[in-house]
């Protein structure tokens, strides 16, 4: 209900400032930006986060994406700093252009799109090894070989 009530109010906000849809650009300048990020910020999706960093995390996104600078050509639409990693806005104007960006978009995407680490995936296998390491070692009935390499492994790093 939540989210039908938002779109709802962010249809009503964009329909009154293109003439009740009879425009069909609308001027950056004249959206109500702060509003916009609120509704999705609050309502839409807030309402649905439970987690203060997760939140915290969504309200960047929400900032990033949502202000009049994400309607300029080459707008970055990640939080991305180096050009090897940074997911830019289309040059487009219709509808096929934008379907033929995302057509054109590479199969497997960097985790950077959504504001990970760009060895997110790696870092996951390695902790899922570790947790499989752990249980498999637990029905071995040796857990001390493993808390005895995780010592090892921490004194190596702050080592180095």
């Amino acid at each position: 209900a939540d989210q039908m009530c938002g779109r709802d109010i962010i249809d009503s906000w964009l329909d009154s400032v293109s003439s009740h849809g009879q425009l069909s650009n609308v001027s950056p300048d004249k959206i109500p930006w702060d509003a916009l990020r609120s509704i999705l910020s609050e309502s839409i999706y807030g309402g649905r986060v439970d987690n203060e960093f997760d939140h915290a995390v969504l309200k960047a996104f929400i900032n990033h994406l949502f202000r009049a600078e994400s309607f300029e050509r080459d707008f970055p639409l990640n939080m991305e700093s180096s050009a090897e990693h940074s997911l830019r806005s289309p040059d487009g104007r219709k509808r096929e252009q934008f379907l033929e960006w995302i057509d054109n978009l590479p199969a497997k995407g960097s985790p950077t799109w959504v504001g990970l680490p760009v060895h997110a995936e790696q870092m996951l296998r390695i902790n899922r090894a570790n947790h499989t390491l752990q249980r498999w070692l637990l029905l071995q009935g040796n857990t001390g070989t493993l808390k005895a390499e995780k010592k090892k492994e921490g004194e190596k790093r702050r080592a180095s």
